[in-house]
């Protein structure tokens, strides 16, 4: 499985969100070093799958509408990307033998994902500031 960049983009926002204040496309931007462009892509598409609230206005920006210690990193992926599978569809033919294998290990990474938070991926961050 790889991550595309909008998966890293969308994890790395989300994750300034887990102090659950209010932020702006131009402060995550300024913050992450993400294009503001690219921000706004993604916080609509987070806004759209639940994520996040936003707030019109002079003071508004967006802020989480889910809690950081509810919320995995499996979660965000899983809002993101197209398919969570590390084996190709085209790959899934009767005949593959290690399929199998492949299945196994990509229900091991999901659950570990699935075990990161995004107050957890805050904490961590702090830490190695």
């Amino acid at each position: 499985m790889r991550f595309t960049a909008t998966t890293d983009y969308a994890i790395r926002l989300m994750v300034e969100f887990a102090d659950e204040k209010m932020l702006t496309a131009g402060e995550l931007s300024d913050r992450t070093g993400i294009s503001c462009f690219m921000v706004r892509n993604i916080l609509r598409r987070l806004r759209y799958k639940g994520f996040l609230t936003s707030v019109r206005g002079v003071d508004g920006g967006y802020r989480l509408a889910c809690s950081p210690t509810g919320t995995s990193v499996y979660d965000v992926m899983v809002a993101v990307e197209r398919t969570m599978e590390i084996v190709p569809s085209a790959e899934k033919a009767e005949g593959n033998k290690v399929r199998q294998h492949y299945m196994q290990l990509q229900e091991e990474i999901h659950r570990l994902l699935k075990t990161v938070t995004l107050a957890d991926l805050k904490k961590s961050c702090a830490e190695n500031a």
